[in-house]
């Protein structure tokens, strides 16, 4: 079959980062208890709530989870509770922030190949003076790298803003500017927990340009736009069921994939029926060991 690949696009494909680090390791970062089945699990059911707004959709699961996470460590009682059901984070609190260190670093590992850029950074702002548990600074910093940044809230708001957003824009090479917007930190303001990731990589098979040409994309049963889209055929992970098709296209080094779900039908909503399963629909539990040409 001919797959035709858009960057970008709307509604009626659903596009994921999978970590494949090697088939004996990918299995094992897929399962349910891993930092990448909590994940996948929470990144649909997240994208089933976000869906219905208007417009493109484009968010990190991985950096929500991240910072949530950090954030994780220094809850308790209800808060801690509700976290922990929403975000799927069923291992013992020990394990789960050792389980995302380890993926981390397997992730920084894959950003050192060559044709490939991937660095993904946590960086926290507390309020001078303000006493934060030593436990929960010492996770974040331990387990999840995050620099610790002293700023004043109640007299320098503003500053402290400008400092934040233009961490995030150099750490994210000018694509994200002015995260935190006019008003957003006040003198109320006791801790910021920022988390950026900045990825850029080069196809395993770069596609030829002059296959691109412009045909018909749905972005719902009564309406379509035409726009340019990529074409290649070449052999690729692939799986389908009565729901949806699905390819793994990798990147250069193939340490990491973009996962392609499409829906068999125009349908804005193809993560519904996936959302609440129990084992990560990516990776190797996606993929039987099978290849097709697509």
């Amino acid at each position: 079959m001919r797959l035709a690949l858009l960057p970008g696009s709307r509604f009626s494909m659903l596009l994921m980062l999978a970590c494949t680090l090697g088939s004996s390791t990918g299995a094992q970062l897929t399962r349910p208890e891993s930092p990448v089945g909590r994940n996948t699990a929470f990144a649909l059911e997240l994208y089933a709530q976000l869906q219905p707004n208007p417009g493109n959709l484009f968010f990190s699961p991985y950096s929500i989870s991240t910072a949530l996470a950090m954030t994780y460590a220094g809850a308790r009682g209800e808060t801690k509770e509700e976290m922990r059901r929403v975000l799927h984070f069923d291992a013992d609190p020990g394990e789960l922030h050792e389980s995302f260190d380890r993926l981390q670093h397997r992730l920084d590992e894959a950003g050192k190949l060559g044709g490939m850029q991937l660095k993904i950074v946590n960086a926290l702002w507390a309020q001078k003076g303000y006493p934060f548990l030593t436990d929960f600074l010492e996770t974040a910093k331990s387990h999840y790298h995050a620099n610790l940044n002293q700023a004043d809230f109640g007299t320098e708001a503003e500053t402290s803003r400008n400092a934040i957003n233009g961490w995030v824009t150099q750490e994210t090479h000018d694509r994200i500017q002015n995260l935190l917007p006019s008003g957003s930190i006040n003198d109320q303001t006791r801790l910021v927990l920022a988390n950026a990731i900045y990825f850029k990589a080069a196809w395993a098979k770069p596609y030829d340009k002059s296959l691109t040409s412009t045909q018909p994309f749905h972005l719902s049963t009564t309406q379509q736009v035409q726009v340019p889209l990529m074409h290649q055929t070449e052999d690729v992970n692939y799986t389908e069921n009565a729901d949806f098709q699905a390819v793994e296209v990798p990147y250069r080094g193939n340490k990491l994939s973009m996962v392609i779900l499409l829906p068999r039908q125009v349908d804005p909503r193809p993560a519904r029926k996936l959302a609440g399963r129990t084992e990560a629909p990516t990776g190797r539990d996606l993929f039987p060991p099978i290849q097709a040409r697509v």
